[in-house]
């Protein structure tokens, strides 16, 4: 699995849509994300586990901005939404995950509990089409159990 691009919309501090495309280069394949406390770094790594498993959010407060919440009218809908493009095995795969929720009239937002994950696959004819089982093709292609060696913050590169 390579990572090529994440998009993220309304996610936590980043509000509007971001786009982050990482290293594609053979030999200087190492994308580095440095900043300053707050600026969004583990927000960032946070999201991609959320994206790929749902995961990873838990005590972290609420992910959809608030400032797209700020913006919104009462009543209007807002969402987060993370988008991660990868390789895997010389097929692109694009992973998707959405939390919707509606502004109150207290400024908070009521999410909807249905979150929507979507999984497509590039066909070599280039035609997307979804996978029938994203979670388990998730699962086949990092497990859940070993995405920590794959996936971690570089904060606690000490304990690992």
């Amino acid at each position: 699995m390579k990572l090529e691009r994440v998009v993220l919309t309304n996610f936590r501090q980043y509000f509007g849509e971001q786009q982050v495309r990482l290293s594609q280069d053979y030999e200087r394949n190492v994308t580095v994300f440095h900043g300053m406390n707050g600026a969004g770094k583990t927000s960032f790594f946070a999201a991609i586990n959320w994206c790929l498993y749902g995961e990873g959010v838990e005590g972290i407060g609420q992910i959809i901005s608030k400032e797209a919440v700020r913006c919104a009218d009462i009543g209007d809908e807002v969402c987060a939404k993370v988008v991660v493009t990868f390789i895997h095995e010389g097929q692109r795969y694009v992973a998707s995950r959405q939390l919707k929720g509606v502004k109150q009239a207290d400024g908070t937002v009521r999410e909807r509990p249905d979150i929507e994950f979507l999984l497509m696959r590039t066909r070599y004819d280039g035609q997307s089409v979804r996978v029938e089982n994203p979670i388990g093709t998730m699962n086949a292609i990092l497990p859940v159990n070993v995405r920590t060696y794959f996936l971690f913050d570089g904060e606690k590169i000490d304990n690992f």
